[in-house]
């Protein structure tokens, strides 16, 4: 295959995969109603359904919130670079001709990229868990008061 194909078959390759990401508009809700009125709209359906109701915290972005969002994104980044580089890999290696340096470079580009998202995964639970113990360890210790001693 010569050169010009290869590079017009990947260019072509990756913009099929990532044109979906710009066609995608986002669908936001309606945010109209405030808490405390869906709040009030639940009390006489359910009493457990206003369990969140009291806690100002529960409807709002708080730091935890917005480290949940921001490792979401990145890791669904990082997996759809993990996707792409095991198509990378997978086109080296069925274009490789049977030449020694091109199959060990494709299998190696599939290796790193399937580590590489292990990596990404792992990385994800771990966060995830310290995070849900720091919040658990906050809401259920909150901080001591500090007296001026008057």
């Amino acid at each position: 295959m010569s050169r010009l194909f290869r590079i017009s078959l990947l260019a072509t390759l990756l913009i099929a995969l990532l044109s979906p990401i710009f066609l995608v508009s986002p669908v936001l809700a309606d945010l109209s109603p405030s808490a405390t009125e869906a709040c009030q709209g639940l009390t006489g359906i359910d009493s457990n359904a206003t369990a969140g109701c009291n806690n100002p915290d529960s409807t709002g972005s708080t730091l935890g919130n917005v480290l949940n969002v921001a490792i979401n994104v990145i890791s669904i980044v990082l997996g759809a670079v993990a996707v792409i580089m095991i198509i990378v890999g997978g086109i080296k290696y069925t274009t490789s001709g049977g030449d020694q340096n091109n199959l060990e470079s494709a299998k190696n580009t599939i290796i790193y990229a399937l580590v590489g998202l292990v990596i990404a995964a792992l990385a994800q639970v771990l966060i995830h868990f310290v995070i849900n113990r720091v919040a658990t360890s906050s809401s259920t210790n909150p901080p001591a008061s500090s007296s001026t001693g008057q």
